[in-house]
């Protein structure tokens, strides 16, 4: 069981190296050519198969390239430029998000008005910005891989912080045990709500018991072995901006359901995220929200951490518009632990 557990950690060492580019930002030079050479130098880089030559992606490689010429050339407050992802097909990068709707009333304290929720009843005014990260109460950021679970790692993310806060310890919360014993949709999408209403009834394991596969497997999890609990999680007033500052600044971090389906959106590097195609109803993908800010130029913004690597936006993070009618959906499915 050691040497298991040490293999699968050795592995997933040589795959983060082996996925991180050889040259910084700005250097690499398939970011503005696409051809052969460039393109096998981008598979080399992102860990991408080398055995036989794929036309199809290298294709979707030039048409990103050239989107992204076009896009930065112009006036919006992002940047977009070439990542792990731009290359998948359109369901291979629907493989890689992972949100479910979830039944409110199922589970998990009742949403209550903006005025009269947990979160609003802390101390006020609240602070102009906040990025839990300069506190030492967030993780690394992972890597979900090739499966739809980014709801067991905003949940895991959120837990984690909000028992480090209490505790003052570290705790690695096991994302494949949400997966393979949660009752969601594993791979193909989940609900954080659902993952914390898990472990509120059966407990969950560490990561060093058992550590992430990016694949569904059976669930070998017994409650009587269960490392880890909460007490409870709440559900925040639906598409409330308010509410979800107020808890994020007075709380901590909240998973949060997004719109990750444009392209905009996948292959985001820096800056604060703004596309008028983004809904606010349709969600696909789940991130950890860790802060909320303000740029001088920029306007307001929310801080998400999202679970594709390091490679992905601003070192793994994005900046997403605030107070843009609910932009993306950031406050349409909003849940943190109680612990």
């Amino acid at each position: 069981m050691i040497l298991h557990v040490l293999l699968i950690f050795l592995t997933q060492c040589i795959l983060q190296l082996q996925t991180r580019p050889s040259l910084p930002l700005g250097q690499r030079v398939y970011e503005n050519d696409c051809s052969v050479p460039a393109f096998r130098e981008y598979q080399k880089d992102f860990g991408k198969s080398l055995d036989q030559f794929d036309e199809e992606r290298r294709n979707r490689l030039c048409t990103l390239i050239d989107a992204k010429k076009v896009h930065n050339s112009g006036a919006s407050g992002f940047k977009m430029g070439v990542n792990g992802l731009s290359d998948l097909s359109t369901d291979e990068y629907r493989r890689r998000q992972g949100f479910a709707y979830a039944s409110k009333k199922s589970s998990g304290k009742e949403p209550l008005p903006v005025q009269q929720s947990s979160s609003a009843q802390q101390s006020l005014p609240l602070p102009e910005s906040i990025d839990w990260r300069k506190k030492g109460f967030t993780s690394a950021v992972k890597d979900q891989g090739n499966c739809g679970s980014s709801w067991a790692f905003a949940a895991a993310g959120a837990i984690e912080f909000a028992k480090f806060k209490k505790t003052g310890k570290v705790t690695k919360i096991s994302e494949q045990n949400l997966i393979d014993c949660s009752k969601s949709s594993g791979c193909s999408s989940g609900n954080p709500g659902l993952a914390m209403k898990f472990i509120v009834e059966n407990g969950v394991d560490t990561d060093k018991t058992n550590p992430y596969k990016a694949k569904e497997d059976l669930c070998t999890y017994r409650e009587t072995k269960g490392e880890e609990k909460i007490s409870d999680f709440e559900y925040l007033p639906e598409g409330s901006e308010e509410a979800l500052k107020a808890t994020v600044a007075n709380i901590g971090p909240v998973a949060v359901g997004i719109d990750a389906t444009l392209d905009s959106f996948r292959n985001y590097q820096s800056g604060v995220y703004f596309d008028k195609k983004c809904s606010r109803a349709t969600l696909s993908h789940t991130v950890l929200l860790v802060g909320y800010g303000t740029d001088a130029t920029l306007g307001d913004y929310w801080i998400i951490k999202n679970s594709w690597g390091e490679n992905w936006g601003e070192e793994g993070y994005a900046r997403i518009a605030r107070n843009k009618n609910n932009h993306c959906g950031i406050a349409s499915s909003a849940v943190y632990p109680i612990v």
